[in-house]
């Protein structure tokens, strides 16, 4: 690679004999601290970049020495582009050949995406429950510990062991002097399906609102799941009603 740029979208120029095989990866981040905050240390070679992406679609262009465009194409955050890209915390994948025709891309299967390596296969509940020798019945619990097959699967947890019962856990996080409620669970890679966090001040009213959270972090455990932490982002102090969280299948 020799004066690859990006002309637009980003501020970037790849540094001279950067060099990417066929079927490897190489990751753009923003911020480095932040990035491995969020996703852990990558094996792969990374760079930093300036400006930042707009939310609401635009064009992202990479030309060679001689002008030549190796990438170029407007997205978009409405449809028929992936929606639950936009601030869902799913990311964008490119999956065919056109970059500009929308049904070439489609939302990551996990929150925060796989940035750095190809996405992971996933299991439907239907086959996870053949394969794991369980009820077809979602909302059944067959190793009685009173959490649901569904869930089991979802938290990727053992569904024939009862002493493996998955939970999701809640802490207090300091910014800057304000403190903030997290939500941290585990979440099976490979499962073929979605969880959204909602709050209710009574138990009774539950309430999906998307800008209320964030994802403070994805790690993966080794072990075909991930640790998920978001954060609930109005800040708590002595005036704060009561909050509970809930995970729902969405």
């Amino acid at each position: 690679i020799c004066n690859v740029h990006f002309k637009k979208g980003i501020n970037f120029t790849f540094p001279e004999n950067t060099i990417l095989a066929s079927g490897e990866y190489l990751l753009l981040v923003r911020d480095r601290k932040a990035f491995e905050s969020r996703y852990g240390v990558s094996d792969v070679q990374s760079y930093e970049y300036t400006g930042r992406l707009s939310n609401d679609g635009e064009q992202l262009q990479l030309i060679s020495s001689d002008s030549e465009r190796i990438i170029d194409f407007i997205y978009n955050d409405q449809l028929p582009w992936p929606e639950e890209a936009d601030g869902e915390g799913k990311s964008l994948v490119f999956t065919g050949k056109v970059q500009n025709d929308p049904s070439n891309w489609v939302q990551s299967r996990v929150l925060g995406g796989s940035p750095g390596e190809a996405e992971l296969r996933t299991v439907t509940y239907s086959e996870w429950a053949i394969l794991n020798s369980v009820s077809g019945d979602p909302q059944a619990d067959d190793d009685g510990d009173k959490v649901s097959n569904y869930l089991e699967y979802y938290f990727g947890s053992d569904p024939g062991l009862a002493a493996d019962a998955p939970f999701a856990d809640t802490n207090v996080q300091k910014i800057e002097g304000a403190s903030y409620l997290t939500l941290s669970f585990p979440r099976n890679l490979s499962a073929e399906s979605t969880m959204e966090v909602q709050f209710s001040f009574d138990l009774k009213t539950w309430i999906s609102e998307t800008k209320s959270f964030e994802i403070v972090s994805s790690t993966d455990n080794g072990d075909g799941t991930a640790e998920v932490t978001v954060r609930y982002l109005r800040a708590i102090d002595n005036e704060s009603r009561k909050v509970f969280f809930r995970l729902s299948n969405n």
